[in-house]
């Protein structure tokens, strides 16, 4: 959840040496105490990098902040150098602070409290904040500190004032306020002292992690190379009247629309605005690369003329270098009264950015899936899956495990009969779906087992409590974790409908592994439901049959691990093409204390309903045809068999899983497909497919070489994150990346690595290898690499 780095970072902008000041930290649990509590410290100057580390080390917050003003010295001895929960204990009160040291300014999306702001309103509130810090500059304000915080974004002011102002910065925020309006507002309460401020390289957690309300970093924006305090005249400037209505009478005697007829014929008759008038530039007449009209000349009602350009290369250029520049002979105290410093940039000109292409796959929250799962029994065992952690499981853990229970439970072989309502076409070469107890009638009949992946760290609790286990192995449903490709034949022929569970996939996709084996026979068997082998047993060649295996498959994998040994065809037509995956979300997940009998019954209760399921599950021939003619029309060309396995296999026992709900009239043996059991369906499509797509995109079936080289790459990525922030040393990298590579090897990574702005050097020497001379930096530092990048 948090970057050391940007934290000190940051840290080293606010404050001086001599310094001490306040972090406090929001609903943050800790190995030592996991419930919502609030973390405090007070830290010096020269333990900045230790107050990074200590919020870096909790589990999870909700928000990050600190005392941006300094704070008395003395309160270092409440918690020197170290966070400690607070429950009675004081935090930093006005009178604490020794001087203002900033005017923060926060624009805030304006939206539903308690929630995290979506894509939209984030960028609404970031252009609220440049909109005002171009407005005061053009007062001669010098540039702030720009920080996106999470949901909108915050400029930092560097003032030199007493803590006791007597009311200058709350009134100065009241005015700059002014520019809210119905999309970005400008919060007038941070005007106190002792004012906490949101963290960059902290994550803002508002509400719950939704796709289209997702949480975010809080991170720099810009910074000022030399900052200059805004002074005192310059901050009582912005609460006097205008000055154009002071100064400034009807048109001043200036006739601006002659000079504009001589100068400017192109702009042609103005445009009403706010009272006044407007004419635009197609071209700015500073710099003929701005012509996105970005440049406007005003009158006002006031009579005052004004002009302004929105980028950023024009700061400055007002009314009367726009007069110098077409008049050079015009003396400069005869000039008409400017009043462009007091007028911010309008929104109805600036220009918007392309929208973004939103994919219908990519809108379906975990919000929406929530909805579906609501009322129904796999919704159910969703939940109690969920209890064995806290915070609760993730959905893309928890739903994943309610997924293969069921499917375990849906995919038991048949009785004895005969008749053909009940499913069981029993002949003498019958085999496959024609023996399963339920099956879907379609391409010969499916049976609803289920493979799933979830890509995520391991020791982060998701397997707590092991329900799933339990859960299984009541049913004497559980294969193993492990085994040959023999072993699971003699399992499967033992239990045909039981769960692999599968710590970590990586063996099974190794080809060098004898995994591998097993994972081409778990291959064949997923849809065609029989088999018969001639594999080794001891000394003795023997044929395995068995007419009825479906199955089931719970798999983990980490990322890093994914990203090294998963290939195209894997996906296309090998194991994992026929896996339901999931990315989890960062979570840490706790022991909870919970009824382990009851929710054991209670999941058995659960799995009892879908066993008496029998007989012919029959689907509409076009079922889920709207969203194949999506995927035809939208999705990427690599992922075609992604989409069509999950739309033609997935997507009718989606459905069968969602038919079983707490109405009695669903429990019975038939199955009843209604309306909302089809869409949801199609929800679970596209969001297992949004996956799909994150983690499938760019796999390619890059050469060993290629592998081993991003490998490297990435080895010495994280050496030099360990390193933060005095930097890595050649001999820090030789140390932990030599094995399997040379010192030539080393640096051209290492130049590869600048190449693409991962890391930064710093100085030069030179090295010997082999007889030749190796340049290569004194120090790297973290530079910018993609915030996915597995290190």
């Amino acid at each position: 959840m948090t970057d050391r780095t940007e934290v000190s970072n940051a840290f080293r902008l606010w404050f001086k040496p001599g310094d001490v000041f306040e972090v406090r930290v929001l609903d943050a649990l800790t190995t030592d105490y996991m419930r919502p509590h609030v973390e405090s410290g007070y830290f010096d100057y020269d333990h900045i990098d230790t107050a990074a580390s200590a919020v870096m080390q909790l589990r999870s917050y909700r928000g990050a902040y600190a005392t941006v003003n300094p704070v008395k010295p003395d309160l270092l001895a409440r918690a020197a150098n170290r966070l400690r929960a607070v429950v009675r204990e004081p935090t930093t009160a006005d009178t604490d602070i020794l001087e203002r040291r900033w005017l923060l300014v926060d624009c805030d999306a304006v939206r539903p409290s308690g929630i995290s702001s979506n894509d939209s309103e984030h960028e609404a509130a970031i252009a609220k904040a440049v909109e005002i810090r171009n407005g005061l500059g053009i007062l001669g304000w010098s540039e702030p500190i720009m920080i996106d915080s999470g949901n909108g974004a915050q400029l930092m002011y560097r003032i030199q004032l007493p803590a006791d102002d007597n009311g200058l910065v709350q009134r100065c925020l009241g005015e700059i306020a002014k520019t809210s309006d119905a999309r970005a507002e400008v919060d007038i309460t941070v005007h106190n002292p002792a004012q906490i401020w949101r963290i960059p390289g902290t994550m803002n957690c508002k509400g719950d992690h939704t796709e289209a309300r997702p949480h975010r970093k809080a991170r720099l924006l810009s910074k000022p190379e030399n900052p200059q305090p805004v002074t005192l005249e310059q901050l009582q400037e912005i609460l006097l009247p205008p000055a154009a209505e002071i100064l400034a009478s009807p048109d001043n005697g200036f006739d601006l629309s002659g000079w504009i007829t001589r100068h400017y014929p192109q702009l042609g008759e103005p445009e009403p605005w706010n009272g006044g008038q407007r004419w635009i530039f197609p071209v700015c007449p500073f710099n003929p690369e701005h012509t996105n009209k970005s440049a406007v000349l005003l009158r006002l009602t006031s009579g005052a003329i004004a002009f302004r350009c929105h980028h950023n290369g024009c700061s400055g250029n007002d009314w009367h270098k726009l007069r110098q520049l077409t008049e050079p002979d015009m003396v400069p105290d005869k000039l008409e009264v400017d009043c462009s410093a007091f007028i911010l940039p309008s929104r109805e000109i600036v220009v918007p950015r392309e929208p973004e292409i939103i994919k219908p796959w990519q809108c379906v929250t975990n919000a929406d899936i929530r909805a579906i799962l609501k009322d129904t029994i796999l919704g159910e065992l969703c939940d109690y899956y969920a209890t064995a952690t806290r915070p609760p499981l993730p959905l893309e853990v928890s739903l994943l495990k309610a997924i293969v229970t069921v499917a375990c439970a849906l995919s038991e072989r048949g009785g004895e009969s005969k008749d053909p309502a009940k499913g069981n076409l029993y002949g003498v070469n019958a085999k496959g779906a024609q023996l399963a107890r339920l099956k879907i009638n379609t391409a010969g009949g499916q049976v609803c087992n289920a493979y799933t992946l979830t890509v995520g760290n391991s020791a982060s609790g998701k397997d707590i409590g092991d329900l799933l286990s339990h859960t299984i192995g009541h049913y004497d449903w559980n294969l193993g974790t492990s085994g040959s490709a023999e072993g699971i034949l003699d399992a499967l022929i033992k239990q045909p409908n039981g769960l692999q569970t599968i710590s970590e996939l990586m063996n099974w996709l190794d080809a060098k592994h004898y995994l591998s084996k097993a994972s081409s026979v778990l291959t064949e068997v997923f849809s065609a439901g029989y088999f018969k082998h001639n594999l080794s047993h001891r000394a003795n060649a023997v044929s395995r049959i068995s007419d009825y295996v479906y199955p089931s498959i719970y798999a983990n994998i980490q990322p890093e691990v994914f990203a090294k040994y998963v290939k195209r065809q894997d996906v296309t037509s090998g194991f994992l093409g026929r896996f339901l995956m999931v990315r989890m979300p960062p979570f840490f997940g706790r022991p909870h204390s919970f009824d382990f009998a009851k929710v054991l019954n209670g999941m058995v209760t659960c799995v009892d309903m879908f066993r008496r399921k029998k007989g012919v599950v029959e689907v509409m021939p076009d079922y889920l045809e709207d969203i194949s003619q999506m995927f035809i029309r939208k999705s990427p060309p690599n992922l075609i068999p992604s989409w069509r396995r999950l739309v033609n296999e997935y997507g009718p026992r989606f459905a069968v899983m969602l038919s079983v709900t707490r109405d009695p009239l669903t429990q019975g043996e038939e199955v009843i497909l209604t309306e909302r059991c089809w869409q949801g369906a199609e929800q679970l499509v596209l969001w297992f497919f949004s996956f799909a797509e994150r983690l499938l995109i760019n796999v390619e079936d890059i050469s060993s070489p290629a592998r081993d080289r991003e490998r490297l790459l990435t080895r010495i990525l994280g050496i030099v994150k360990r390193h933060m922030p005095q930097g890595a040393r050649w001999s820090d990298i030789s140390n932990h990346a030599s094995y399997g590579s040379s010192k030539a090897e080393r640096a051209e990574a290492l130049d590869e690595l600048v190449d693409r702005s991962w890391i930064l050097p710093s100085g030069q020497k030179t090295i010997a290898d082999r007889g030749r001379l190796l340049t290569v930096a004194e120090r790297y530092f973290l530079g910018n690499p993609p915030s996915d990048t597995i290190a």
